[in-house]
């Protein structure tokens, strides 16, 4: 369940209202669809393009599952597009949020995330008319660095999400019972 800012619920039970998308990419790279640039309640400065072609819809489930989404940027600049093939952005974050906007071009409350995970693959496609990337964002589930057959573990977790409390009742490593002795 998402919870909203009460200043966002507002605005949303208003008869109108705009909103944004605010987006984060491997390489430190923020975007918005917005007209111009957007600064989220973190200080965060998104910058205006017109770059974002298709952001998947937001797919929510109630069980734990692997989810994909795809971001496609058009007209993409030689530096983004080169940065992309030099270096390894795979398994890190890219967000997707949402923001409800105010006349004056301002975000209302805080935006809420509706995609969140980390780079599986990606694709550049270079044409005379056409540059465009196209990023496949998996959720937070995937571990492209887990060993197959290791357990995670609490303390594993810990290590690099400090206040997660996930696994706090995973397996844990015990001495075996010796059935049948």
């Amino acid at each position: 369940m998402k919870t909203l800012h009460a200043d966002v619920t507002a605005a949303l039970a208003a008869d109108s209202f705009d909103f944004c998308y605010l987006v984060q990419i491997p390489g430190g790279l923020l975007f918005t669809d917005w007209g111009s640039n957007v600064t989220d309640s973190d200080g965060f400065v998104y910058t205006s393009t017109s770059l974002m072609t298709s952001i998947e819809h937001a797919r929510s489930r109630d069980e734990i599952s692997l989810n994909t989404y795809e971001i496609t940027l058009s007209n993409v600049d030689r530096t983004i597009s080169n940065a992309y093939r030099q270096q390894n952005y795979r398994g890190q974050s890219a967000t997707v949020s949402l923001a409800i906007m105010s006349g004056s071009s301002t975000v209302v409350g805080t935006p809420f995330v509706i995609h969140k995970g980390s780079l599986d693959t990606f694709a550049i496609k270079e044409t005379n008319s056409v540059s465009e990337l196209s990023l496949t964002v998996t959720s937070n589930w995937a571990s492209f660095e887990a060993t197959s057959g290791r357990y995670t573990t609490d303390f594993s977790q810990k290590e690099v999400h400090p206040t997660d409390e996930f696994f706090k009742y995973a397996y844990r490593e015990r001495s075996n019972l010796g059935w049948g002795t």
